[in-house]
């Protein structure tokens, strides 16, 4: 699907990825400003933290969603930390990583260990009857690398 302006030009896809990140933001705001006051369970206590957003994600395998700072591995950076920030501060709350395993994040959503989860998750059938799930907010090309004595065959098939 082509994304087009009022007179029909193509809208680069820096536009479109910020379009759909305000997007994204729009309806994390109204789902989480539904949901009233998010309950802690990090110290096993129901102790309402509302001014914290809470958010999930992998960084022990997330680049370059979430990832270690390699200048101070106490911290996480990457285009999901960015995300969760601009969400949390339009919500009027301090974002807070939550470190939880790939496989488990659909499991840990279910359990209310976060508000939120990050991490490059994949849009699958099998999730939404799980969880609940925003449109996409990136998007990616993948491409094969190819030997230099046969690229050329390949280069000409991309057109």
């Amino acid at each position: 699907m082509r994304i087009t302006s009022t007179n029909s030009a193509p809208i680069p896809m820096r536009t479109r990825s910020v379009l759909r990140l305000a997007g994204l933001a729009m309806l994390t705001l109204a789902a989480l400003s539904s949901s009233g006051l998010h309950a802690s369970k990090a110290s096993g206590l129901q102790a309402f933290e509302p001014s914290f957003l809470l958010w999930g994600g992998d960084a022990e395998g997330g680049a370059p969603f979430v990832e270690a700072d390699p200048h101070d591995p106490s911290r996480v950076v990457g285009l999901d930390v960015d995300i969760a920030t601009l969400i949390a501060r339009a919500l009027g709350r301090e974002p807070r990583f939550v470190q939880i395993t790939f496989t488990s994040l659909d499991q840990s959503a279910a359990r209310g260990d976060f508000d939120l989860g990050l991490s490059g998750i994949e849009d699958t059938p099998a999730r939404r009857a799980a969880v609940a799930a925003t449109m996409p907010y990136y998007e990616f090309r993948e491409v094969l690398t190819v030997r230099a004595p046969i690229a050329t065959g390949f280069a000409r098939s991309r057109t």
